[in-house]
């Protein structure tokens, strides 16, 4: 695995400590390994092959989508590469990423609005149907 760390220019320091890739053409399945909160938020672009995740205390794996946001956890989690590893992310500042993403509540509620399947669930109607009943 050749991991890189990348200095952001000069407009961008205040926001952005660095983007970093991650990178192994021969990546291959593997055994979960631990990482540890680090207190960033950063967001996650697989271009190879996605990682999986593990929930702690329960072995369920789930393929990560092929980018996402993952902000300061408060647990480790466990990973594992699923294929070929060509990863490049983010690391935002403590703080930095607020004024350049939306809020990351916006994404949790999304995620309530929508299906196992990503599509999104219709609405509720408050009134009654007019044919209901014929």
């Amino acid at each position: 695995m050749k991991y890189v760390e990348h200095p952001v220019g000069p407009s961008l320091a205040a926001h952005v400590e660095c983007v970093w890739s991650a990178e192994d053409a021969e990546a291959e399945a593997a055994p979960p390994e631990r990482v540890l909160p680090d207190g960033c938020v950063e967001w996650i672009f697989h271009l190879g092959m996605p990682y999986a995740d593990y929930t702690e205390g329960i072995g369920r794996r789930r393929v990560q989508p092929a980018s996402f946001l993952v902000g300061p956890m408060t647990r480790p989690i466990e990973i594992a590469p699923t294929g070929p590893v060509s990863t490049l992310g983010v690391r935002f500042r403590p703080g930095g990423a607020r004024g350049l993403l939306p809020p990351l509540d916006l994404f949790a509620g999304l995620s309530r609005r929508r299906g196992k399947s990503g599509a999104r669930k219709p609405a509720r109607s408050k009134t009654k149907s007019p044919t209901r009943g014929i």
